[in-house]
């Protein structure tokens, strides 16, 4: 979340600002149709005349709840709060930020999304275009002592298991290393000491992953990796194709219940 204060003249100068959240948000439209209007401000009567006379966009609204003031902003609107009064200006501004559509490499699928995940302000626009509610939370870290690298964990509040989420957040802070070029170093700290079966799995999908945030897991994206990290991980995981997020799943498909009983029978 990024904060903009500036001051407003009225009768008295009054303290305002503007929040939004980088990366989904046109930061020249807040420039150009926000800050620059509100800076030219003499004097104004009431929030109704800045959203009538002032602000040149085309979705204002009101608004005083602040769970509506959470769902505008994780929909990419910008919040206007001026000292003195108790409601907010929601003004839509959102951008929408994805790359050329194609369809992942490692993961293909015949009727998923085509959409592959690449730098990270794109991956966490994506995700966020997927999961639009108040309850997403990113956190925003940098690995690296010599180079900073920028890396996000996201998890949904209410699902997420928190003795995960802590030991996740701990593992990845911890890290001792110059510079981070690929997330295998950060899959290395995540998943300790060695097993048969790996415990952070890895997808190119974005609805795979938005499915495990929805799951309770925890999420890792890395700048200029073009997949997500998701700890925890079981061996059944790794039996799921991707088709089987859009398609009908057979007999024994790997979503169907039965079939955890079916494979626990075999490797029996």
């Amino acid at each position: 979340m990024k904060i903009r204060p500036l001051t407003i003249n009225d009768e008295v100068i009054r303290d305002a600002a503007v929040l939004y959240l980088d990366g989904i948000t046109n930061t020249q439209s807040i420039q150009d149709n926000i800050l620059s209007p509100l800076l030219r401000v003499i004097k104004f009567e009431s929030m109704d005349a800045i959203m009538t006379c002032h602000l040149s966009v085309a979705d204002v609204a009101k608004v005083k709840i602040n769970e509506d003031v959470l769902a505008g902003l994780t929909k990419g609107k910008a919040l206007i709060l001026i000292d003195g009064y108790n409601e907010g200006i929601l003004a839509d501004i959102a951008e929408w930020q994805m790359r050329s559509v194609t369809e992942p490499d490692t993961q293909r699928s015949i009727k998923g999304s085509l959409v592959g995940n690449e730098q990270l302000k794109v991956n966490v626009n994506i995700i966020r275009n997927m999961i639009q509610s108040h309850k997403l939370s990113i956190e925003n870290l940098q690995v690296g002592n010599e180079t900073k690298t920028d890396v996000s964990i996201l998890y949904i509040d209410g699902y997420v298991d928190q003795q995960i989420l802590e030991e996740t957040r701990k593992r990845i802070t911890e890290l001792d290393v110059t510079y981070l070029l690929e997330a295998r170093v950060i899959e290395d700290a995540l998943e300790g000491k060695k097993t048969f079966f790996p415990t952070v799995f890895t997808s190119e999908r974005p609805d795979v992953t938005v499915s495990a945030l929805y799951e309770g897991r925890v999420g890792i994206l890395v700048n200029g990796i073009p997949y997500s990290l998701i700890v925890p991980s079981l061996f059944l995981h790794y039996f799921h194709q991707p088709d089987e997020y859009n398609t009908k799943s057979g007999r024994y498909g790997s979503r169907d219940p039965d079939y955890y009983v079916y494979l626990v029978g075999y490797f029996q």
